[in-house]
């Protein structure tokens, strides 16, 4: 039911006019308005299941001490069972370390020339967490039924599974590459996955999974030996791509946020605080520039899907470049939704089984999908584009001016203006731990409740405690799609300060939306970057002048014409409350500095501060 629903909602039920689409964007490739990626599929519907699917344990290894029916891996020093385990004896065996695994068959029949499909799953291999949850194993049997060996495998400590079935030691993504690689192999000479003349580089395996399982995706991905019987991944709002330390774990550098404090202990207390700064240990358990590049080079097959609403996207974003750039023309997709963690089933499935006919069984297709689509915003209608970055997107720069705009009684009511800047004096916020002011900027992992994802609420009664810079109203409806960049210089009354950033469109009526957050630690800026500095934080000079660049969460969004774009910046960030009258249920974002202090952002000459927009079709203009 919720799932229909959810289809329901993306497939856009409101009519939009041409003029309210961005101006300059009416002949781009706009799907029908009842258009969605599963419905341009080919044949515009999920595929029914075309067999019995049977599971066959059997065909598995039997490990006499754990009990288990499973995979072998190399043990890489972990006992048999997790420490927490009631069976823990410390010892550590030199066989090998079997990690527990289901696989199901069509029919029940064993067949070496059917492709395998596999999924690497750190919760474990149950099948019983909700449909549209990432911990969901039954997309595995889907798969067995369009004629795949399919296969999940428990990674080690898989907290899911019965405790007895708790296998080695998971430290955050701990050998989940290795034991990736390791799985790979086997399957191929335990079920043949269509190799042929006994040739491992022909086999056919193909990995699916959303957020743990698509991170681990890209772990097997960063290893240099990954099998060449790998060709095609589905990592579905995946979290550990691109610089995941300063996107899920410490969002721009700043401290951990409300829901990754709450979370089991084995998670982040193996993190913080020993691990605060980006050092080797986030290096180790994020795909890197170079380790994408490999794989793109390799002509790996990339289906990645997210959404605007996905607090992993710019990683899983910043991958996605890295197969723009280096493979083939059409064994790359990208597909980002109206939604949050993770995208739904009823559009994930579909896709992924169309991804994997393509290239791991091979199927001949004559049709051409679309290698990006995206959800725009306010023109409510999927469209497709050719590539990503969209080649004929025009940086607009807006200064943030001293010149008051007279929409808002901030701190300071600034101007965003697109000529000159002028000189005035500095705009200065205040910030303490237990007061704030805060900005409520926070997504929700919850895709649940009227408070779930990004709040809709009007945020201009926070916005008039904090600075604010705002436009002149828009003269013409304007699409701004990708990151927008805030540049400016700021100095701070202590070592250490937080710069949380609001993008907004604010209406005739004085209302201001959300449209896209930004975060950043000032003495972290170096660890907030698609590539990060292994380095020390710099602590700031209280009283001295330094730069700072914030790179802008992802967006695909329409400013109707008549209204007015506003930037505010604040020193922490808040949950909020939705039209449901709760607060947002799983937030993440930023957690609170534990420091008092006071920023002041630099308006004068020598000191600019630019707000630089992607925008597609015609540039904006505004109203005087």
């Amino acid at each position: 039911m919720r799932t229909a629903l959810t289809l329901l909602l993306l497939a856009s039920a409101t009519t939009v006019s041409a003029a309210e689409k961005g101006a300059g964007t009416e002949s781009r490739a706009w799907l029908s308005e009842s258009s969605t990626p599963v419905s341009v599929l080919p044949n515009a519907r999920e595929p029914l299941p075309v067999h019995e699917v049977i599971e066959a344990q059997s065909l598995l290894l039997h490990d006499p001490v754990t009990g288990v029916w499973g995979i072998p891996v190399p043990r890489l020093g972990d006992p048999d069972f997790a420490p927490d385990n009631v069976n823990y004896t410390g010892k550590v065996p030199d066989s090998a370390l079997t990690l527990p695994a289901r696989v199901f068959l069509p029919n029940g029949v064993m067949d070496r020339t059917r492709p395998c499909i596999l999924m690497t799953n750190g919760y474990g291999v149950d099948d019983r967490a909700p449909e549209n949850s990432p911990k969901d194993g039954r997309l595995i049997e889907q798969m067995a039924a369009q004629d795949y060996t399919a296969i999940v495998v428990a990674l080690r400590q898989s907290s899911s599974d019965p405790q007895s079935r708790q296998i080695g030691v998971n430290g955050y993504y701990s050998h989940y590459g290795e034991d990736g690689v390791a799985i790979i192999n086997d399957i191929v000479r335990r079920f043949g996955c269509g190799m042929e003349k006994d040739d491992p580089k022909s086999a056919k395996v193909g990995m699916v999974g959303a957020s743990l399982l698509g991170g681990s995706q890209w772990a097997v991905v960063a290893q240099p030996d990954y099998p060449a019987a790998l060709k095609a991944i589905a990592p579905d709002s995946a979290g550990i791509t691109h610089n995941s330390y300063a996107s899920l774990w410490f969002p721009g550098g700043m401290l951990p946020g409300p829901l990754r404090i709450t979370r089991p202990g084995r998670e982040l207390g193996s993190i913080y605080p020993k691990h605060r700064d980006y050092d080797a240990y986030w290096a180790e358990r994020q795909i890197s520039s170079g380790q994408l590049r490999a794989a793109a080079s390799r002509r790996l097959a990339l289906l990645m899907t997210g959404g605007w609403d996905e607090y992993n996207t710019p990683g899983n974003i910043d991958s996605y470049e890295a197969f723009e750039a280096l493979s083939a023309p059409t064994n790359k997709r990208m597909i980002i939704s109206p939604t949050g963690h993770t995208m739904p089933a009823a559009l994930y499935r579909p896709l992924v089984i169309d991804w994997m006919d393509r290239w791991v069984k091979g199927t001949d297709r004559q049709d051409e999908q679309p290698a990006v689509l995206l959800f725009v915003r306010g023109a409510e209608q999927w469209r497709a584009e050719k590539a990503w970055p969209i080649p004929d997107t025009q940086p607009f720069r807006l200064g943030l001016s001293p010149r008051r705009s007279g929409t808002i009684a901030s701190r300071n009511d600034g101007s965003l203006v697109s000529g000159s800047v002028g000189n005035g004096p500095s705009a200065r916020y205040d910030y303490e731990p237990d007061a704030g002011p805060f900005l409520r900027v926070m997504v929700s992992q919850s895709v649940q409740g009227e408070n779930s994802l990004r709040l809709t609420g009007d945020m201009a009664p926070e916005e008039a405690q904090v600075t604010t810079w705002t436009s002149a109203a828009l003269s013409r409806a304007s699409e701004i799609t990708g990151s927008p960049v805030l540049s400016f210089w700021a100095t701070s009354t202590t070592t250490d300060a937080d710069f949380v950033v609001s993008l907004t469109q604010v209406s005739p009526s004085g209302e201001s939306r959300q449209i896209v957050q930004g975060y950043l630690n000032g003495p972290r800026q170096n660890f907030a970057r698609p590539d990060p500095v292994i380095a020390p934080p710099v602590p700031l000079v209280p009283g001295q002048p330094r730069q700072f660049t914030i790179r802008l969460a992802p967006t695909a969004t329409v400013v109707p014409a008549g209204y007015r774009l506003r930037l505010s910046i604040a020193g922490g960030a808040e949950i909020g409350v939705g039209n449901d009258g709760k607060p947002q249920r799983q937030p993440q974002g930023p957690g609170k500095n534990s420091q008092s202090f006071s920023v002041e952002i630099l308006q004068s000459e020598g000191y600019t501060a630019t707000l630089s927009l992607p925008i597609i079709g015609t540039l904006p203009a505004f109203w005087r």
